[in-house]
């Protein structure tokens, strides 16, 4: 799509309302105000992982907070479930399901973003952040072991 606003209004690249970029079985990351898309290498921008999301993968290119992609965006994550011990595949524990989404929004917020919602039969995690640092499940410690997480 970008490629064909390019070609038919360039200058349309300037305030790109709602744009989001995506990874299928991932997640993706829509940006709240109209973003300047001009001339930006997505590739090296933008580090969309299991679990995880990172702009600006280089401090040094990163612009000040509601500049380029360095501002408000809600995250959804894909695929994060609280896996069972035994058969690997995700919980179906109501007990276990409440506390893992106990933990995604202790989690949001120690990460300064604001949690959105969390759907357990889909695993869908969704979250809004005011700018860009990394985000998602980084390191987090507490009842579950990485190996518990499905991300």
């Amino acid at each position: 799509q970008l490629a064909a606003m390019a070609r038919s209004d360039p200058a349309s690249l300037a305030a790109v309302c709602n744009f989001c970029v995506g990874r299928r079985g991932v997640g993706a990351v829509r940006w709240l105000e109209p973003s300047d898309v001009r001339g930006l290498d997505l590739d090296a921008t933008v580090q969309l992982s299991k679990g995880s999301i990172e702009v600006y993968l280089d401090e040094a290119s990163k612009p000040e907070v509601g500049r380029g992609l360095n501002k408000a965006a809600e995250v959804t994550m894909l695929r994060i479930h609280r896996l069972d011990k035994d058969s690997g595949k995700p919980t179906t524990d109501p007990e276990a399901i409440d506390r893992f989404a106990r933990k995604l929004k202790k989690l949001t917020a120690e990460q300064g973003a604001r949690f959105v919602s969390y759907d357990a039969a889909s695993g869908t995690w969704k979250f809004e952040v005011e700018h860009f640092s990394k985000y998602g499940l980084l390191g987090s410690d507490g009842e579950d072991s990485d190996e518990d997480l499905g991300a």
